[in-house]
């Protein structure tokens, strides 16, 4: 009968093959896989943002954004959902971005790998509140997609999040956490 530590010995080759046979499958497939990338601008004909007030005193911030889309990976990827959000907060991002009553996009939205030009959707948001001085309004959200090698996997996701600056232009945010793919 082997001792313990003999299994062991015997074992621990084995293990350390398997994990790295599966690192580099992993590998293979995060550089075959779809990849896709989501930036921000204003609408064309509605350039920035716009004020709006009710008959009750309720003031909206509003805007028209384009989303465009880019599949920079090598396999086809489908787009299930989108969800894009417009906050004007005092506060500045959050940890975690929220897209809780984010205006939504179902697809499915079919992306070829390096498309030349790329899938845009335009998308009006809104938010409660006026961006006055020492605010900050930011528009971020996640696109939702699949890819060939995601069979009964959940949705791969990339994040973005933009500030809008004093100028009224859009800048990508530092953040990590608006600027991930998983």
């Amino acid at each position: 009968m082997r001792s313990a530590r003999a299994v062991e010995k015997v074992i621990g080759p084995a293990a350390q093959s398997a994990e790295a046979a599966l690192l580099n499958a992993r590998a293979l497939i995060n550089a075959e896989r779809a990849w896709i990338m989501a930036d921000v601008n204003w609408e064309p004909r509605c350039m920035g943002l716009m004020r709006s007030e009710s008959s009750g005193g309720r003031t909206t911030t509003n805007a028209r954004v384009n989303v465009s889309f880019r599949n920079k990976g090598r396999t086809p990827a489908w787009i299930t959902e989108i969800a894009i959000k417009m906050q004007v907060t005092n506060a500045g991002p959050s940890q975690q971005p929220d897209t809780k009553g984010a205006e939504m996009l179902y697809g499915p939205i079919p992306l070829v790998p390096d498309e030349e030009h790329p899938h845009v959707r335009t998308f009006e948001i809104s938010a409660d509140g006026w961006p006055d001085k020492g605010w900050a309004t930011l528009i971020y959200g996640v696109v939702k997609y699949r890819d060939v090698f995601a069979e009964n996997r959940p949705d791969r996701e990339t994040w973005f999040g933009y500030r809008v600056t004093s100028e009224r232009s859009l800048e990508r945010m530092a953040h990590p956490e608006y600027n991930k793919n998983t």
